[in-house]
C-alpha cells in the first residue's frame, strides 16, 4: 500500500571493546616498524561514533603500549624496539606465572592451531580473552592483557620474518599442551622466543 511507512532497520554500533579489539588487531598486523598515525576522525568516521569513545580506545591502546600520543602529530603505533623484546617478554612470562598461581586453571575449549596469519591472530585474541576472563583482579587482568598483545606484536612478527620455520616450530611444538589458556600462552611465548634467537 502506497504510504506504508518502511520498516528501518536498527543500526547497530560496534560497543567499545569490538573497537579497541579492531584496532588493535590492526596494529598487530601492520608493519612492525612503521610509526603509523592513528586519526581521531578518520576512526570516528570508520566506525560511526563520536571522537570521545575513539580517545577512550586511544587511551586504552596508549596504556597497553600500542600507541603514543605525538604533540602536533596525534596518536601514533609505536614501533616494535628489538631492545625492549627481551625485557617485555620476561614481564609477559612472569605476569603468566603469577595468574596461573591465582587461579584454578579452566580447560578451555579444544581450538586447532591455525595454519594461516589471520587467523593465527584470531586465535591469540580468544586465548587472551579466555585466559582474562578467569582473573578476578582487574590490575593483573589489564596487565595480562597489554602483555599479551605486545606479545602477539612480536609473534605475528616472527611468522613474517621466520616463515614455514616457525609455522613448523609452531605445529610440533604445540601439540600436548595443556589446555588451559594460561598456559597456551606461556607456550606460545616460548615458541616464539626460540625463533627469536634462531634469527639473531
Amino acid at each position: 500500500m502506497v504510504g506504508e511507512p518502511i520498516p528501518m532497520q536498527k543500526e547497530t554500533r560496534m560497543t567499545f571493546e569490538e573497537i579497541t579489539r579492531c584496532i588493535r588487531e590492526r596494529i598487530c598486523t601492520d608493519d612492525p616498524t612503521a610509526e603509523t598515525v592513528l586519526f581521531e576522525t578518520e576512526l570516528s568516521r570508520e566506525f560511526q561514533v563520536s571522537r570521545t569513545p575513539i580517545r577512550q580506545v586511544l587511551q586504552r591502546l596508549a596504556y597497553e603500549q600500542l600507541v603514543r600520543t605525538v604533540s602536533g602529530v596525534g596518536t601514533v603505533v609505536i614501533p616494535l624496539n628489538a631492545g625492549a623484546r627481551t625485557e617485555q617478554e620476561h614481564m609477559f612470562e612472569m605476569l603468566l606465572k603469577f595468574a596461573r598461581q591465582q587461579v584454578n586453571p579452566v580447560l578451555a575449549q579444544t581450538i586447532s592451531l591455525p595454519k594461516e596469519t589471520e587467523a593465527y591472530l584470531t586465535f591469540r585474541g580468544m586465548l587472551i580473552d579466555q585466559a582474562t576472563q578467569q582473573i578476578d583482579d582487574s590490575i593483573l587482568q589489564s596487565a595480562l592483557v597489554a602483555a599479551a598483545w605486545r606479545d602477539t606484536r612480536w609473534a605475528l612478527a616472527d611468522l613474517r620474518r621466520g616463515g614455514q620455520r616457525v609455522w613448523q616450530a609452531l605445529h610440533t611444538e604445540f601439540n600436548g599442551v595443556p589446555r588451559d589458556p594460561l598456559s597456551q600462552l606461556m607456550t606460545l611465548l616460548r615458541i616464539h622466543r626460540n625463533a627469536s634467537s634462531q634469527d639473531a
